[in-house]
C-alpha cells in the first residue's frame, strides 16, 4: 500500500515538474526570445526565481517519492524515471543554473550579443532537460 502511495505523489510531482518544463519551454522561453534583449532579460529575472521555487520541491518530491517506491518495492519502470529525474537534476545544477546565476546577476547585461548568446544556450539546455523530465514521468506511468 505505500509502495503505491509513493508512486502516486512520484508520478503527480514528476508529472507536474515536466508539464512546468514543458510551459516555459513552448510558451514562455519563445516569447522571451522574441524580446528585445533588456527586456527579455527582465522578463527572464522576473520569471526564473519563481520557475525555481516552483520546479526545485517538485523534482525533489519526484525523486524522494520514487525512491521511497523503489525501496519498498522495486519496479524497473520506476528505477528508470527515477534515474532520468536525477539525470535532469545533475544537468540542471552542472549547466543550467550557471547561465541562471550570470544572467539573474546582471553580468554580461551591457553586451547585448552575449546576453542574447546566454538566453539561447540556456533555451537549448532547458530544451534538454525536458525531454528527460518528460521521458522519466513516462517511465513513471508505465
Amino acid at each position: 500500500m505505500l509502495a503505491e502511495v509513493a508512486l502516486l505523489v512520484a508520478r503527480l510531482a514528476a508529472g507536474a515538474f515536466a508539464g512546468a518544463c514543458l510551459y516555459i519551454l513552448l510558451v514562455q522561453h519563445p516569447v522571451r526570445m522574441a524580446l528585445a534583449t533588456g527586456a527579455a532579460l527582465d522578463d527572464f529575472r522576473a520569471a526564473i526565481p519563481r520557475a525555481e521555487r516552483l520546479q526545485a520541491p517538485l523534482l525533489v518530491v519526484a525523486l524522494v517519492a520514487s525512491a521511497l517506491s523503489l525501496v519498498l518495492e522495486l519496479r524497473w519502470p520506476v528505477l528508470v524515471g527515477a534515474v532520468l529525474l536525477l539525470a535532469v537534476l545533475g544537468q540542471t545544477i552542472a549547466t543550467v543554473l550557471p547561465i541562471n546565476r550570470r544572467l539573474l546577476s546582471g553580468a554580461g547585461a551591457d553586451h547585448a550579443a552575449g546576453s542574447d548568446a546566454a538566453l539561447a544556450r540556456w533555451g537549448r539546455l532547458h530544451a534538454v532537460r525536458t525531454v528527460v523530465a518528460v521521458l522519466g514521468a513516462v517511465a513513471l506511468l508505465l
